[in-house]
């Protein structure tokens, strides 16, 4: 009788144990916390200097320059930022100031309560670099009104520095307010190189994965044709880690404006499904017999307003996703 209730005691104990921790267990991220960009206290430093401190020394304005409330979601594949509004209502009166300085002006992503990492606000005309992810001017004209994308710089997935947009405090802080898009995945599933005396040929196959929660409107190459299809991407990269071989001599085709695009060339794929396309790429260089990681960026035209891109079975894809490496021996 007295083990039994001593058992029960224990139980009971337990239970308390964890109502206390759930009481005073972690919160939710608040909307400034959970997915934000602030712009730094003091605006007289640079990109440059703020890249030599350490991102925990780092004073941060008291309010977001941009917050969870602002977005309608975050494509996490091509790192866009789709927002309720037009970009005008975040930059106010004069979008051009925070774009003139040469040297950056430095934003911190913040995300489930963490410090992520610091980003810049970078001009085209500067002639410097910068180490860390940028939302550039030029691609505010690239993109529409209620898109901005925070840019990688280096595309390529044989990069050695990581992919610091890429952590989990991001993913959780989006999905704490389910903000969480996942976009595409682009596998690369095979390479051939054709060399002729002077140029070579590459064809290549690759699956489209639609891993969103939406339904999805993605270029097609077989609906634009191959011409069309590389206007927007470059091909295939195939590096043997000493050299990288490019489609320098390419032909494409464009449309009669940058700012034209067609409904015709996308096609539906629906959510969790995917599709396999072959293309051909002529105007590379000849390749060397040898062993080679290839990869290629796909993307297709950006500047698709709201009202367009929206559809009654799904939307329509904006931006670029890097696909994955494939090791392939080229045979001379």
């Amino acid at each position: 009788m007295r083990s039994q209730r001593i058992y029960h005691l224990i139980l009971a104990c337990g239970a308390i144990i964890l109502g206390c921790l759930r009481c005073y267990g972690p919160t939710a991220p608040s909307e400034e916390t959970a997915f934000a960009i602030y712009l730094l206290d003091d605006p007289t430093i640079t990109t440059l200097q703020a890249e030599e401190v350490d991102l925990s020394q780092l004073d941060l304005q008291g309010s977001p320059w941009l917050c969870i409330s602002d977005m309608e979601f975050y494509d996490y594949s091509t790192h866009c930022i789709y927002l309720k509004d037009d970009f005008s209502s975040l930059f106010g009166s004069d979008s051009i100031t925070v774009f003139s300085s040469v040297l950056g002006v430095p934003f911190v992503v913040v995300a489930n309560g963490e410090r992520c990492y610091l980003g810049s606000f970078w001009s085209m005309l500067s002639s410097l670099g910068t180490r860390c992810p940028t939302i550039e001017d030029i691609e505010l004209w690239f993109y529409p009104s209620d898109v901005i994308h925070i840019n990688d710089g280096d595309r390529s997935p044989l990069s050695a520095y990581p992919d610091v947009r890429d952590q989990q405090c991001i993913r959780e802080g989006l999905q704490s307010y389910d903000k969480l898009h996942e976009g595409l995945r682009i596998d690369l599933e095979g390479v051939e190189v054709i060399n002729q005396p002077d140029t070579s040929t590459v064809r290549y196959t690759f699956r489209i994965i639609n891993e969103d929660i939406d339904d999805l409107y993605v270029p097609d190459p077989e609906l634009m044709g191959s011409a069309l299809f590389h206007y927007y991407t470059n091909g295939i990269v195939l590096d043997n880690g000493e050299h990288s071989y490019r489609s320098e001599y390419k032909s494409v085709e464009g449309p009669d404006s940058f700012w034209d695009w067609d409904p015709g060339w996308f096609v539906r794929i629906e959510s969790q499904s995917s599709i396999r396309r072959t293309v051909t790429l002529r105007g590379y260089p000849p390749i060397p017999e040898g062993n080679y990681s290839c990869w290629f960026v796909y993307a297709g035209p950006t500047n698709i307003e709201r009202e367009a891109r929206m559809l009654s079975d799904g939307r329509l894809w904006l931006g670029e996703v890097v696909s994955d490496v494939l090791e392939k021996h080229v045979v001379d």
